[in-house]
C-alpha cells in the first residue's frame, strides 16, 4: 500500500490540532480527576481474564487523567494549548525519510543514524541527536530500520542529518521563558525539506512549531517564522530609536 506524502506537514499539523482542540473537553478540577482516577484503577483491578482487551483502554484513560492532573497542578488549563498530533512524526517523504525533525533548544542538530562498529565482526547500533522521550523517538523506528538495512548492504554507518538555521523571534523567546517551568521539555518541530546521508542539510525555509512535552503528549505553544540574523540585528537596532 502506497503511503501518502504530506506536502505541507506543518500546515497539516495545525489543521489536525485545530480539529482535536474543538472536540476536547476539560475535566474541571483536581478533585474530579482524583475521583475518576480512583474509579478507573478500581475497574482495572477487578478485570476478569476475558476482559483483558479492555486493559489497554483503561490504561489510556488513566494516562490521560494523569496528564490533566499534571497540567492543572502546574497551573495550566487543560485546553490552553492545542495538542500536537503524534502521528505527524511518522509522516515520510517519497524516500521514506521523515518530513518533520525534532530539535531540542540545546542543539541545532537532528540526526538519526545506524553506526557500524567493527570488532570481531560488524555490529550495528542506533544513534540519535537530540535525546528524545521514548514515545517521540519510537515514531522514527521505521527510519532506523531502513538505515540499518542500508548500513548492512553498504557495510558502513548511515546517518540522516539536518540542522536548524535561523533565530527564534523575540516574542517566542519570551514564551519559552514563561512556559518552560510547566513542561518536562520544550522542542522545536520543523519541516525537513531535504535530507543528506553524507552531510547535514540546513532547514532554512520553514515555519517551525514550539512544542511542550508534559511526559505524555506534545502541546503546540507557538508557530513562527525563523528570523535571519541580519534582520534580527536590524529590528533590535530600530527599537533603540523608537
Amino acid at each position: 500500500m502506497e503511503t501518502e506524502v504530506i506536502r505541507n506537514p506543518i500546515n497539516r499539523v495545525l489543521e489536525i490540532a485545530a480539529k482535536q482542540t474543538t472536540k476536547r473537553e476539560a475535566t474541571v478540577d483536581l478533585e474530579t480527576i482524583a475521583r475518576d482516577l480512583e474509579q478507573v484503577r478500581k475497574v482495572g483491578r477487578g478485570l476478569f481474564p476475558i476482559e483483558r482487551d479492555s486493559k489497554s483502554q483503561l490504561m489510556a484513560i488513566e494516562k490521560d487523567l494523569l496528564r490533566q492532573q499534571l497540567m492543572l497542578e502546574s497551573g495550566l488549563k487543560y485546553a490552553e494549548y492545542p495538542e500536537f498530533p503524534m502521528e505527524a512524526l511518522k509522516w515520510r517523504n517519497a524516500k521514506g525519510y521523515p518530513r518533520l525533525a525534532v530539535f531540542s533548544l540545546s542543539s541545532a542538530n537532528f540526526e538519526i543514524g545506524i553506526i557500524a562498529e567493527r570488532n570481531w565482526g560488524v555490529s550495528y547500533s542506533r544513534r540519535h541527536t537530540p535525546e528524545l522521550p521514548r514515545p517521540i523517538l519510537k515514531s522514527y523506528d521505521d527510519v532506523f530500520l531502513k538505515l540499518r538495512e542500508m548500513a548492512r548492504d553498504e557495510r558502513k554507518s548511515m546517518r540522516l542529518r539536518t540542522y536548524f538555521e535561523g533565530l527564534i523571534p523575540v516574542d517566542v523567546r519570551q514564551q519559552i521563558v514563561e512556559t518552560r517551568p510547566h513542561f518536562k521539555q520544550l522542542f522545536v518541530v520543523a519541516e525537513a525539506g531535504k535530507w543528506d546521508l553524507q552531510k547535514s542539510a540546513p532547514i532554512r525555509r520553514t515555519d517551525p512549531l514550539l512544542v511542550g512535552w508534559d511526559a505524555y503528549r506534545l502541546w503546540i505553544l507557538a508557530t513562527f517564522d525563523t528570523t535571519p540574523i541580519e534582520k534580527y540585528i536590524e529590528s533590535q537596532a530600530l527599537k533603540k530609536f523608537n
